[in-house]
Parts: structure tokens; C-alpha cells; sequence
């Protein structure tokens, strides 16, 4: 009797630390369960058509941009922060404070890429961050198959830039979970 009164004590207790914010508690339990453990994506980017001729249909958005022009942008994303495992800082020489971004992308994400630069050859893409627009650049083709790094273009203020660094690894793990930790 007592050891059926325990078992739901003990879930009880578990859930009600792992909503308290114990910050431990939570590591402990990210350490045993995986990195996707109640984990919210941030400075996730994402990469979209810049649509020339809106039909105004469900898959064309209008964004407004910083200086508070309106463009309309596919719904659908190119490219997202699923492709790359880390990212690295590359100081504006122009514009001190601010950075370029090196991508390192994974094997799907070399070949999304490939597909990107092909298809937007000489165009630009948006660049959102959060959801937000961040700018446009024009997608740098891979020299070769064995180079994993590609170049996003900015410039990133250093808030923005530090912010994508620090969570790539762990947004990359949240949208390509271990198939081990789903069972």
C-alpha cells in the first residue's frame, strides 16, 4: 500500500520541480532525458524568398522591415537553424561591434544550401531572426563538398551575433533530436 502511495508522490515532486525553475534540477534532468528537455528555441534564423509580385495567397507574407518599408516574403522557409551545429563571429572591419556569421551546417544542410545558392543565383533572401526581420544578403555558393563552413553576410549588431552563437548548438539539437531519446 505504502509503495503505491509513493510512486505517484514521487512523479508529483518531479514535475513540480521541474516547473519551480531549479535551475539544477533542470540541468540534472536535461542531463538524463536530453538537451530537448523543456527547452525554448532562441535566435533561431531562417532564410526566405524575397517575392517580387505578391498574389497576396497563404504563401507570401508582407513583413515590415527596420526602416518601416513593406516587403513580402514566402511563408515558407529555405533554410533554418535545423541545418547548422555552431556558429562562429567574423569582425566587421567596416563597422566596428558588428559581425558576419560562419555557419558550420551539417550533411542536410550542405545540400540544402547547395540548393539555396542554385536557386537564388545573384538574388537575395531574407534573413529572419525570431521571426523578425533581420536584413537581406545573397547566398555564397560552396567552393567544394568538403568544406562544411558558409558565410551569412550581415552585418549583426554584437547582441544578435553572441545571442545566435551561444544558442546555435542547442537549437540545433532541439530540431534534430537524438532518435534515442525518443523512445
Amino acid at each position: 500500500m505504502l509503495k503505491r502511495l509513493l510512486l505517484p508522490l514521487f512523479a508529483a515532486a518531479i514535475v513540480l520541480l521541474a516547473g519551480s525553475g531549479c535551475h539544477e534540477f533542470k540541468a540534472q534532468f536535461r542531463e538524463l532525458f536530453g538537451p530537448g528537455f523543456n527547452y525554448t528555441p532562441k535566435y533561431v534564423l531562417t532564410l526566405h524568398r524575397i517575392v517580387r509580385y505578391p498574389r497576396g495567397n497563404e504563401l507570401e507574407t508582407q513583413i515590415r522591415t527596420f526602416d518601416g518599408q513593406k516587403i513580402w516574403i514566402g511563408t515558407n522557409q529555405y533554410f533554418s537553424s535545423k541545418y547548422f551545429t555552431e556558429i562562429a563571429l567574423v569582425p566587421r572591419i567596416d563597422k566596428p561591434n558588428f559581425y558576419d556569421l560562419k555557419l558550420k551546417l551539417d550533411n542536410r544542410g550542405k545540400l540544402i544550401w547547395m540548393q539555396l545558392c542554385a536557386e537564388f543565383q545573384g538574388q537575395k533572401v531574407a534573413i529572419m531572426i525570431d521571426g523578425v526581420y533581420s536584413g537581406e544578403f545573397v547566398p555564397i555558393a560552396l567552393v567544394s563538398e568538403e568544406e562544411d563552413w558558409v558565410t551569412l553576410v550581415g552585418p549583426f549588431n554584437n547582441l544578435v551575433a553572441e545571442g545566435m552563437m551561444k544558442y546555435a548548438s542547442d537549437n540545433y539539437l532541439h530540431f534534430n533530436p537524438s532518435t534515442s531519446s525518443l523512445f
